[in-house]
């Protein structure tokens, strides 16, 4: 088939799967091509762009971009003026100085004009925004994200923000000043909201259906008070949809009793170890949970990694660190038959070949179950180069049992110096061809198993 009979359709399809500086090369081929790689190519611009396209070239393609970075205030305003309509996302980011009426007047334009417009970034950098930029918000029937940050506000800014985010699923704010929240209507679209301590935690009770909640660590403070406040409004009875936690550097007082409060969780990713009131809290919810990471800086007792995956059948991404395979070895069979991705540090610390290898046999024999898998990373971030502790990946220590593993994508054990030889390697391309495979063998040396020709 020529390059000339290939459908529309089916090139559109292709494009997809380039990015902007592969696409130019097919968009040469003809004048389909172009008009089907062109949007690839103009799906983004930024503000450096403009200093290397002119302006009759981005008028001629503003159909096709996508997503507009904007540095403010600029010294070219009128590229604001390109009749951009079909943008989906916009990022405005100010600089502290001051911005001109005309680049204020360019940019409500461009909001109003752009009414497929689904997520809207603004760091103000405490520049004084004008009213009637927070009241266009109001014409963006698809505007499903809005993050906001350095930025002050007072009571009738913040109502008319407020009164624009009525369709937002997902707020973002941070190193925010609302001098006032008086007035202001609660946002029952908002489920996911992120935020740091800046934010009044009245805010809390305007979004009630809100599902998950993170605190932004924006100068290293814990969300001790937020969790504090949570575990109040939840024993109150509101937020009866909440499932998802991210707290940051929370202490295990705080955590346990919001975990406590909590009715159902689906989602919890903590940046520190999980400790002894909250390891007693988080059973209650192992049969919703569908994901869990706990920060690789921290080692979890094994016995609630085993626990974890012997009660959870819903879970689907599993992160934990630091777990000895002698306390994985034991316990009931893992349930957790639907997970797709797990970043799991197992680690042997029997000097004992004949113990490691029976340990990891074990350990492969379960793994085995988890047929659903995708990724399987093995590695340990803070081992030494040379490190040998981790599982070994060989076949006479029950590797070949993880080949029912058929819909693997990525295997990584690139922390440890592994013993495989060359038909252990040879078994691996041979039974995941499609896996990208990273490791080092200390008698092959780096391992990048791609899938074959």
């Amino acid at each position: 088939m020529a390059h000339s009979e290939l459908p529309p359709e089916l090139l559109f399809l292709i494009a997809r799967y380039f990015n902007s500086v592969q696409a130019i090369a097919p968009s040469l081929v003809c004048r389909v091509w172009y008009h089907a790689f062109c949007t690839v190519i103009w799906h983004t611009v930024s503000m450096n762009m403009w200093q290397k396209r002119s302006l009759q070239m981005m008028t001629w393609h503003a159909d096709h971009i996508r997503k507009l970075l904007c540095l403010l205030p600029t010294r070219e305003p009128e590229y604001l003026g390109i009749p951009y309509s079909r943008l989906t996302r916009l990022v405005l980011r100010c600089t502290g100085n001051v911005i001109d009426a005309v680049t204020w007047d360019l940019l409500i334009q461009l909001v109003k004009r752009n009414v497929r417009l689904e997520e809207l970034t603004i760091y103000s950098k405490n520049s004084d925004v004008p009213l009637v930029l927070w009241e266009s918000l109001a014409s963006l029937p698809c505007l499903h994200s809005v993050t906001l940050s350095d930025c002050t506000m007072d009571q009738e800014n913040f109502s008319q923000f407020w009164k624009g985010c009525k369709g937002v699923q997902r707020l973002y704010l941070s190193r925010l000043k609302i001098r006032s929240m008086d007035g202001v209507d609660v946002l029952p679209n908002v489920e996911r909201l992120h935020l740091d301590y800046t934010v009044p935690l009245a805010l809390l009770r305007l979004c009630p259906n809100v599902r998950s909640i993170s605190w932004i660590s924006s100068d290293g403070r814990p969300s001790n008070i937020l969790l504090d406040e949570l575990a109040v409004l939840l024993n109150e009875g509101l937020f009866p949809r909440l499932d998802g936690l991210h707290p940051f550097q929370a202490n295990d007082i705080h955590l346990a009793s919001c975990l406590t409060a909590m009715r159902q969780m689906k989602e919890l990713e903590l940046d520190m170890g999980i400790e002894t009131l909250s390891l007693k809290a988080l059973p209650k919810h192992f049969c919703t949970l569908e994901r869990l990471q706990i920060s690789h800086f921290y080692d979890v007792p094994g016995e609630f990694v085993a626990a974890v995956m012997a009660s959870c059948p819903l879970l689907t991404d599993f992160s934990v660190f630091g777990v000895k395979a002698s306390k994985m070895m034991a316990g009931p069979p893992w349930v957790c038959l639907k997970i797709t991705t797990l970043r799991l540090w197992i680690s042997t610390t029997d000097s004992n070949e004949d113990a490691i290898r029976k340990q990891s046999c074990a350990i492969f024999e379960r793994l085995s179950k988890l047929t659903q898998l995708r990724c399987l990373d093995l590695r340990n971030p803070f081992a030494p180069k040379e490190s040998t502790q981790g599982l070994d990946l060989r076949l006479e220590s029950g590797l070949g049992q993880l080949a029912s593993l058929t819909r693997l994508v990525t295997i990584d054990f690139s922390s440890t110096i592994q013993n495989m030889s060359a038909a252990d390697v040879a078994w691996m391309r041979r039974t995941w061809r499609n896996v990208e495979a990273t490791g080092h063998c200390n008698s092959l040396g780096s391992l990048k198993a791609q899938p074959d020709a």
